[in-house]
């Protein structure tokens, strides 16, 4: 139960690192970048063998660039909707995503949904809905978008991990994949910053920042895979999204004095609701036995 609560801790912490960098104004891309470089440098250092990769005659590397790129640029939107739209708004649009994975492993894996995990399905698609609905006084242009943007993108990125578990998984080390894809991110993420017009100066504070960034996302990794060790996944995953949830939001309103309208608060109700009626199927076993 340690590992599931460092994993709620440390990538609740992950949400309160972006509205502080917002907060101090500095610049979100290289944040990111270096946080992707430490990430992957730690892979490498506890082991990772990134470096045989090339060894393996399965195509998984084009999964891994296509991953790499998705996280460089939904973390910076992550980081950029934290600012601007708070905690709450945050996470819980990239949690409420899990229903794409789900209807996806229909769809590719031919799996199937008991009748309950159906009421998820729309309980999650309503809660998607309130989340994005405008408070009384508050002025959120264009969030909206991005937000369905987060959902979509957060939804895919989590749908490629079912992907390569399925093909790759028995092939190829899941430390190898990840720190591939760290390493995508870093790439990518350090082209447009060159490519980027005027640039960004790299000052000490965000060099901190992002040294924190990635000290945090690679320990909250490791918080997951450990827990997986000793809980279900089919158990880890609920708890582990509620607790994010929770937690997150909880941060958001007493550190940064966030607020959350009736409709939002509704909407943040049915998001917990959905999480719990989507995995109840599977976990259902666990608590019988």
């Amino acid at each position: 139960m340690l590992w599931l609560l460092g994993s709620i801790l440390l990538n609740a912490f992950i949400f309160v690192v972006f509205r502080r960098v917002g907060q101090l104004g500095l610049p979100l891309l290289p944040v990111v970048v270096l946080n992707y470089a430490v990430c992957f440098a730690l892979g490498v250092l506890l082991g990772a063998p990134v470096f045989e990769a090339a060894t393996y005659s399965s195509p998984w590397w084009v999964l891994g660039l296509v991953e790499g790129v998705l996280f460089v640029s939904f973390f910076f939107l992550i980081g950029h909707l934290t600012h601007r739209s708070g905690i709450a708004y945050t996470t819980v649009l990239s949690k409420l995503s899990v229903v794409i994975p789900v209807l996806a492993a229909i769809v590719l894996f031919n799996e199937s949904l008991a009748p309950v995990q159906w009421l998820g399905v729309g309980a999650t698609l309503i809660a998607t809905v309130l989340v994005n609905a405008r408070a009384q006084g508050q002025t959120l242009p264009r969030d909206w978008r991005l937000g369905a943007l987060l959902f979509i993108g957060t939804g895919v990125i989590d749908t490629n991990f079912k992907v390569f578990d399925a093909y790759f998984g028995a092939q190829v080390p899941v430390a190898t994949f990840l720190t591939f894809v760290f390493g995508t991110a870093g790439v990518t993420g350090w082209l447009v910053w060159v490519l980027r017009r005027g640039g960004y100066r790299l000052g000490p504070r965000v060099a901190v920042a992002g040294l924190l960034l990635g000290l945090v996302n690679y320990a909250a990794l490791l918080c997951l895979l450990e827990a997986l060790n000793y809980l279900p996944a089919a158990l880890f995953f609920p708890l582990n999204n509620i607790g994010q949830l929770v937690l997150a939001i909880g941060a958001g309103l007493w550190l940064f004095r966030e607020r959350l309208s009736r409709t939002n608060g509704w909407g943040l109700a049915l998001a917990l609701l959905g999480i719990v009626l989507l995995t109840f199927a599977q976990w259902q076993p666990l608590l019988a036995g």
